[in-house]
Formats: structure tokens, C-alpha cells, sequence
């Protein structure tokens, strides 16, 4: 992906609604993919464990299961949740889900581009911090090897000298090559 493209899902019972914010959403961010578009409960919960959305636009007052119990349902969701609903009375509970935006209908475009411009960030952040950790773990395991054959070849000359060893040649050869 990108590095400056996203994915998002929209879980609203109302298909109007779900209509509206994609039409918002293609119009204000042309770097928004929304990759699935949920009116129930199940639904919504398949799509979040399957697709691996950046972003989630969720209602919350839904029938059978509220948003924020979905949400609950996933508990290694790592998508940036973006709550969209008629109620003000969750705006508390949103905290608890450390949501980039609780924006109340009739969306306002300007609430809109503050919640989901805070997402992105927050998503590019998340990218980045992965980057590094994958970057730290390539080079810890090229050090480990390193040092590994470092010792491997310390060892086989001065226990055999003149060892005609092919192995710690190649582990030699391989870390050399690579760090």
C-alpha cells in the first residue's frame, strides 16, 4: 500500500447514511479506499476481522449490537475509529476506544476533515513505528548472525587450526554479505 493511501469500512444499520459518508469521504479524500460497507452487526464484525481497514466510521446506536459492543468484539483491531452518530449521550464512552472522532449527524465536512486528517496521522505514525520495529528486528537478527559467526570461526581455528571446514566458511560468507 501507499504510504499516503487508506483503507476504511462504514458500519451504519442505515444504508442512506453509509452512502452519504462514502460520497463524502470520495469527494474530501481522494487517498481513502473504502474497502467495505456494513448495515448489520454480523457483518461488520466479519468485515473488521477480515479486511484490516486504516480507518473505521462506525454508528453506534445500531440494532442488536451497538457499535462500541462490535468494537469490543475485536480487541486487536488496530484501525483509528472514527464514531459517527446521532447521539451525543456515547461521547464519554468513545474515550475508552481512544477514537480520532466522535462527529455527530448531519455530518459536518469541516468535523469530518478534522477526525479523519487526525486518523491519517495517526495511521502514518503507526506505519512509521512498524517500519522502525521491522527494521530494528532485520538488524538485530543480521547482528545475532554476525556474532555467531564471528564466534563460529574463532572457535573452528582455534580448535582444529587449519580446519578445512566448509560451514563456518559459508555462515562467514553469508554475514558478510548481508550486513
Amino acid at each position: 500500500m501507499a504510504p499516503n493511501t487508506f483503507t476504511a469500512i462504514i458500519v451504519d444499520d442505515l444504508p442512506y447514511a453509509i452512502e452519504i459518508l462514502s460520497a463524502k469521504l470520495k469527494y474530501l479524500f481522494s487517498s481513502i479506499n473504502v474497502i467495505g460497507k456494513f448495515t448489520s452487526w454480523e457483518n461488520a464484525l466479519e468485515g473488521l476481522n477480515n479486511l484490516d481497514p486504516d480507518i473505521v466510521f462506525m454508528d453506534i446506536s445500531m440494532p442488536g449490537k451497538s457499535g462500541m459492543d462490535i468494537l469490543r468484539m475485536v480487541p486487536t483491531l488496530q484501525a483509528e475509529i472514527i464514531f459517527i452518530t446521532a447521539h451525543k449521550d456515547y461521547a464519554r464512552s468513545a474515550f475508552d476506544f481512544a477514537a480520532s472522532g466522535y462527529i455527530l449527524k448531519p455530518i459536518d465536512d469541516l468535523e469530518l476533515t478534522i477526525a479523519v486528517e487526525k486518523a491519517m496521522e495517526r495511521t502514518k505514525h503507526k506505519r512509521l513505528a512498524k517500519q522502525h520495529v521491522d527494521l530494528f528486528l532485520l538488524y538485530d537478527r543480521c547482528s545475532w548472525w554476525c556474532c555467531f559467526c564471528y564466534w563460529q570461526s574463532f572457535i573452528c581455528f582455534f580448535n582444529h587450526s587449519g580446519c578445512s571446514c566448509s560451514n563456518w566458511l559459508w555462515f562467514f560468507k553469508f554475514c558478510k554479505g548481508s550486513c
